[in-house]
């Protein structure tokens, strides 16, 4: 059943071109103003009792009803699993955005490369060119992350309530950092980390089989090593320089950041999509272990 609603999300979110615009969460962003502004006076709100007071409340629900339904029909347990993971997936199209960036890079269109950029890209505006594939090229190693294998790693392990978990913290994180601030954004940034620890280092795992693995391999290690004394901060590092390293890019930037292109972007999206395929076929493999074990 994990297998297949897998497939029916990353279907839906292939086939269905309007799915970004429906996920809003800005229902949830009013729900976290609305505790904090009753509570956020207190000082044990900005620590871990208050993150998993913001998250409690839909988690709990999400349970709660996968649990009634599970009690009352697998069927409908089944189509709720793979509705929620639909709407945890994201929020934005990676591959789609990816796919407007090359078109505008491709057709000599830089303001829309640029617009097509910032969707994916989180930071300063690039000053030339092939620093701006460079940063889109990085942006997606560590974006499709969060936006996608999080998710699944979660909701293999958790079902729908790990899936909802993760996307709920990793909006709350955000939120924190441009709205809260203060103590309360730390311990959501910690929060996070714990949760993107196992899953982001299988990540790069997968981009270590199906691109380069000895250089992607040698950039976890080297980034594993600079960033110890900062596990949390170092999860996005572990990304880009494994991700680098499969590609058999430069992981520092440089002047022959000039070079790169929309060749270097394809390379990238090839990349994610090859790595997702591994994930799926490994979920597959696991299930008919499963079935026949």
């Amino acid at each position: 059943m994990t297998l297949l609603a897998i497939l029916i999300a990353l279907v839906v979110d292939r086939m269905w071109s309007t799915l970004a615009e429906r996920r809003n969460h800005v229902w949830f962003q009013n729900m976290v103003d609305g505790v904090w502004r009753r509570f956020g006076s207190m000082r044990w709100m900005h620590g871990p009792v208050g993150v998993l007071l913001l998250l409690a409340p839909v988690v709990l629900v999400v349970a709660l009803v996968y649990a009634w339904l599970a009690q009352t029909l697998d069927l409908l347990a089944f189509l709720f699993a793979a509705l929620v993971l639909i709407f945890t997936l994201g929020p934005g199209d990676l591959d789609g955005q990816l796919r407007r960036f090359l078109d505008a890079w491709e057709w000599d269109e830089q303001d829309n490369a640029r617009a097509a950029a910032l969707e994916i890209h989180r930071g300063p505006d690039p000053a030339t060119p092939g620093a701006l594939a460079r940063a889109v090229i990085e942006a997606a190693l560590v974006e499709v992350h969060g936006r996608l294998f999080a998710v699944l790693f979660w909701f293999v392990l958790l079902g729908p309530i790990g899936a909802v978990l993760y996307r709920l913290a990793s909006l709350l994180n955000e939120h924190a950092e441009r709205q809260l601030k203060g103590e309360i954004a730390e311990t959501t940034r910690v929060f996070l980390g714990v949760l993107d620890w196992i899953p982001a280092r299988i990540t790069v795992l997968g981009y270590a089989l199906t691109g380069n693995f000895g250089d992607a391999l040698h950039g976890w290690r080297e980034s594993a090593n600079n960033w110890a004394h900062d596990w949390v901060s170092g999860t996005r590092q572990v990304l880009l320089a494994g991700g680098m390293g499969a590609l058999q890019f430069d992981p520092v930037p440089s002047e022959e950041d000039e070079d790169m292109g929309s060749t270097q972007v394809r390379a990238t999206q090839a990349l994610l999509w090859r790595t997702l395929i591994l994930a799926v076929s490994i979920v597959a493999l696991l299930t008919l272990a499963g079935w026949f074990g």
